[in-house]
């Protein structure tokens, strides 16, 4: 899990191993208000499919909230590490890469791994994930007026997201531009 921004836009992401070539990545998005500002009642949770690709099979490496994920699908199904090109950089990696060879190693033999809970009284108290600062989300921060860059231009609610901002920031919030057309996978859940 990996917690994003601060202030007005909070995200959690979640990314569950479907298999050997498939990761499932949820975006769990919040709109927190300005203090004293009322969120709209909401009747339903809108839930949405961001693309990879374009209308012409070409990846979308221009949308800064999927660029990770398009840099792991563009890459194919299996990476030929054997051929990759590591700098100091990538030492976080090399670490990551060794502890979980060794976690493989214990389970072959037998062994239980690092941080497998069998019980939830072991697990102790929850982990709080402190949000990752900066601009993780849209460089320069939360700009309302770019949302329609990023991953919120498939949103069904992005009409909403944006007014809920300008009402709670009318200080920073300027004038809505009309929105270019989207091409949307959309589906709601009822809240």
């Amino acid at each position: 899990m990996v917690r994003l921004g601060s202030g007005f836009r909070q995200e959690l992401q979640i990314r569950v191993p479907i298999d050997d070539t498939h990761t499932w990545n949820l975006r769990y998005q919040c709109y927190r208000p300005a203090q004293g500002v009322e969120a709209p009642p909401q009747e339903s949770i809108p839930l949405y499919q961001i693309p990879l690709k374009d209308e012409q099979g070409e990846y979308l490496f221009a949308i800064p909230g999927i660029r990770d994920m398009v840099l792991w699908s563009s890459q194919g199904e299996i990476l030929d590490r054997t051929r990759e090109n590591l700098g100091p950089s990538d030492d976080g990696l090399l670490l990551y890469r060794r502890v979980l060879q060794q976690q493989v190693s214990i389970v072959e033999d037998g062994g239980e791994p690092m941080n497998v809970f069998r019980h939830a009284v072991d697990m102790g108290p929850s982990l709080d994930l402190q949000a990752q600062q900066g601009p993780a989300l849209l460089p320069g921060g939360f700009d309302p007026e770019r949302l329609e860059e990023d991953v919120e231009q498939y949103s069904p609610a992005i009409e909403q997201i944006t007014e809920l901002y300008r009402r709670s920031f009318p200080e920073t919030a300027t004038k809505k531009k009309a929105p270019r057309p989207r091409r949307r996978t959309t589906r709601t859940r009822k809240a």
